[in-house]
Order: C-alpha cells, then structure tokens, then sequence
C-alpha cells in the first residue's frame, strides 16, 4: 500500500477537519477510542495523536474515515469534485498544472485516470502547483478507490493502449507512416 499523504502533505486547516471528524466518530462510539481505532484500521495512540494535535493525520487514517462515514476523501480534506456547482476553477486550468502532470505521469502513468480527476477539483487555489502536490492528490485518489475499481481501469488503459497499438501496426503493414498518435490515457 503506497504511504504517501502524511502530516506534512496536509494543511493545517485539513488536518484540523479531521481531528473534528475524529471527536465526532468519537461520541459516535460513546469514547471508545479503542473501538474507533479498531473501525478506522490504525492504533488507538495513532488516533489519540491526532486528536491530540500531536501528529498530523496520515492516508490511512484518511481511508478509514471515508470508509466509516462514507465521505470520499477528497471531501473529508475539503475539495469539491467536478459535479460541485460551486465556484472556482478547474486545477487542471491553473498555470503550472500541465508541467506538473506530464512530470507525474512521466514516472507513472499508471496514474492518469487519478491526476484527471485531481485536475478536476474546484475550489480555492491550491497553496503550491508542482509535480509533488499533483502526485499526492493522485494517489489520495488512487489509495481511495476500492481494489476492484482500480483492476477494471487498469484493464481498460490497457485494452485501449492494445488497440492503437494493433491499429498502428496495421497502418504500417499498410505502407502508411507512423502516426505519431500518443496512447489513449482517457479514463472515460
């Protein structure tokens, strides 16, 4: 499991929302640290920690969060996905994102449908763009889609990938020239 997002990958104001969402799953366990860390699949003194203030929430804390409330984690950190009407613009717009994203998907492609969807956030400026805040929201993405999830767009990246390779070759069995065509990374 990639360990990516840590205390220093979170702001001050997402580690704040989650020690809220905590003290509140808290109650909803009559304080029963011990059982809630149980729910959140981490340590009783990781969550004390975090509560405390002491220690920054990490993505495996974020994941049990989003699993035990049923809000995805990008949400639980504040961002809005691209069916939110509310104001602001697509990351993927702001100055610096396309560097930032080729970067990543340099060194790993198998996250384009994850840095899309990042891209697609709305919201408040993010305090940095560069290929380090865009690989951390991909895998925030990719740590939070289900395993399944995950197989069934890898399959189909490599169905299509396949596919323009087949047709490439025929064009070149053809006589025609190279196309030039760079693989379909499209998740949709």
């Amino acid at each position: 499991m990639l360990r990516f997002v840590n205390s220093r990958a979170l702001s001050p104001a997402q580690n704040d929302r989650v020690r809220e969402l905590l003290q509140e799953q808290l109650a909803k366990h009559k304080g029963n640290m011990s059982a809630l860390a149980r729910a959140l699949g981490v340590s009783r003194p990781f969550v004390f920690e975090v509560i405390e203030g002491n220690r920054g929430a990490g993505i495996s804390l974020i994941e049990g969060l989003a699993k035990i409330t049923g809000i995805p984690a990008a949400e639980l950190l504040g961002y809005r996905d691209e069916r939110d009407d509310g104001e602001g613009t697509e990351w993927a717009r702001l100055e610096g994102w396309g560097a930032a994203s080729a970067a990543v998907l340099e060194e790993h492609p198998y996250l384009a449908p994850y840095v899309r969807r990042a891209g697609r956030l709305r919201g408040a400026r993010p305090p940095e763009v560069s290929s380090a805040f865009v690989l951390r929201q991909a895998l925030t993405f990719y740590e939070s889609t289900p395993l399944a999830e995950r197989a069934r767009i890898a399959h189909e990246a490599t169905s299509k990938a396949i596919a323009a390779h087949v047709k490439e070759t025929e064009r070149r069995a053809k006589g025609a020239k190279p196309s030039g065509a760079a693989l379909p990374l499209d998740d949709e």
